[in-house]
């Protein structure tokens, strides 16, 4: 089975086609990079600065459990990373009820990748390099699905290639 790698958020306005876009979205980069996941993403919609420190934990850990009871969380199946509401506070939170649930897996802290974590920092900014790449090939590969699209030819920074790009 191939792990999956993506952002849990906590937001007043998610929905399940955008976690589901962005899930895909992070396949393809990581395709892109040739890095071994599959993209995932995963939201609850609630406003985190309605609630207190004390409930926000409660709420991660419950969350958290039920991920871990359908086997959405585990250092081998999925790996998440802080995304919008959330932080290395909810990942440490997320690391320690794995923890509690599978005292014997010496690799429970990888059931999470921190924000400080160095190599998620790396490949943070491997993806943000590509990113701008890789949306011009999605919009390239969406304007030849959509010819009305309108265009404009643009040219990477080593100037190597052109790439069409959505105005």
């Amino acid at each position: 089975m191939i792990g999956y790698k993506g952002g849990i958020r906590y937001a007043a306005y998610a929905d399940q086609n955008e976690i589901e876009a962005l899930a895909a979205l992070m396949t393809y980069k990581c395709a892109i990079l040739d890095v071994p996941f599959g993209g995932s993403k995963g939201a609850l919609l609630i406003d985190p600065s309605q609630y207190s420190r004390d409930e926000m934990e409660m709420i991660t850990r419950r969350f958290t459990l039920e991920l871990i009871r359908k086997g959405f969380l585990s250092p081998s199946t999925n790996v998440p990373v802080p995304d919008i509401g959330t932080g290395q506070r909810e990942m440490s939170w997320m690391a320690d009820t794995y923890k509690h649930l599978h005292p014997d897996d010496i690799n429970y802290v990888a059931c999470v990748l921190p924000e400080n974590l160095s190599i998620m920092v790396v490949f943070r900014d491997v993806l943000k390099q590509q990113d701008a790449e890789f949306s011009m090939l999605l919009k390239n590969f969406l304007g030849q699905l959509n010819p009305a699209l309108q265009f404009s030819e643009l040219s990477n920074k080593k100037g190597s290639h052109q790439t069409r790009v959505l105005r």
